[in-house]
């Protein structure tokens, strides 16, 4: 049976381009606000706002979207997508 690509929007809370792992937080379909980090491959798309971007491109507080397969414990990104960049303090 193929694994299901699963999806998850929310605010990043946190990268590390050297481990090449990002966190986001969001909600879930049950209301609940869930944590997850993800691992980002060499071959995961990241896109910012539409354009082809790397990891270390993304900034916490930026809304993504991201579609990944779950492995066990572990979450791999298939794709990170920056929809919308933090909101700029004034």
């Amino acid at each position: 049976m193929p694994k299901k690509m699963l999806i998850m929007r929310g605010k990043v809370t946190g990268v590390d381009a050297a481990a090449k792992t990002s966190t986001v937080k969001g909600t879930m379909k049950s209301g609940q606000t869930r944590e997850r980090a993800f691992t980002v491959g060499d071959k995961t798309k990241v896109t910012i706002r539409g354009t082809v971007g790397k990891l270390d491109e993304i900034r916490a507080g930026d809304s993504v979207r991201v579609a990944y397969m779950k492995t066990g414990t572990s979450r791999l990104a298939e794709e990170v997508a920056v929809v919308e960049a933090p909101a700029k303090q004034t």
